[in-house]
C-alpha cells in the first residue's frame, strides 16, 4: 500500500511539475527557452523533455512551436484597424519568424498548406471546416492545438 500512495504522490506531482512547465513556456516574454524553464523547475532540460513528453505527449520544443502556430492561427484572425485581416508578414514578424520562407515551412509543417492557401480556404469555408478537405484527421489535429492553446 505505501509503495502504491508513494507511486501515486509521484506521478501526481510530475503531472504538477509538466502543467507548470507548459505555463512557464507559454509565459516567457522574450520566448521560451526550455533550458530556464527546466532550470526554473530545478529539473534537467532532459527530464522535463521526459515529463512532457509523457505527460503533454510532445517535448518541450514541439509544444513551444504548436503554441507558436496556434498564436499564429489567432493572429491570422484578429481584425486591424481598418477592419481587415494583419499581413502575412506582419503576421509572421509579431509570431518572431525572420522571414518568410522560414513562417511557410513552419505553418506548412502543421497545416499541409501554406499561410495563403490556408487564407484562401478560410474565405471559402465555414468556420471550424478550414482542414475538411484534407480529412478527418486534419480536423482532429486542430482541435487539439485549439485545446492546447487555452
Amino acid at each position: 500500500l505505501m509503495a502504491w500512495t508513494l507511486a501515486k504522490v509521484q506521478q501526481e506531482r510530475a503531472a504538477h511539475w509538466s502543467i507548470n512547465a507548459c505555463r512557464l513556456l507559454r509565459s516567457s516574454a522574450e520566448g521560451p527557452r526550455v533550458s530556464e524553464t527546466a532550470r526554473e523547475l530545478a529539473m534537467s532540460p532532459r527530464h522535463l523533455r521526459r515529463l512532457l513528453v509523457e505527460y503533454v505527449g510532445v517535448s518541450p520544443a514541439q509544444y513551444v512551436r504548436l503554441q507558436r502556430f496556434a498564436g499564429v492561427l489567432k493572429a491570422m484572425e484578429r481584425p486591424t484597424c481598418g477592419g481587415g485581416r494583419p499581413l502575412l508578414s506582419e503576421v509572421a514578424h509579431a509570431a518572431g519568424f525572420f522571414d518568410q520562407p522560414h513562417f511557410n515551412r513552419e505553418f506548412r509543417s502543421f497545416a499541409a498548406m501554406t499561410p495563403a492557401e490556408y487564407r484562401r480556404r478560410q474565405r471559402r469555408s465555414p468556420i471550424g471546416h478550414i482542414f475538411a478537405e484534407a480529412g478527418p484527421e486534419a480536423v482532429d489535429d486542430v482541435r487539439l492545438i485549439q485545446s492546447i492553446d487555452t
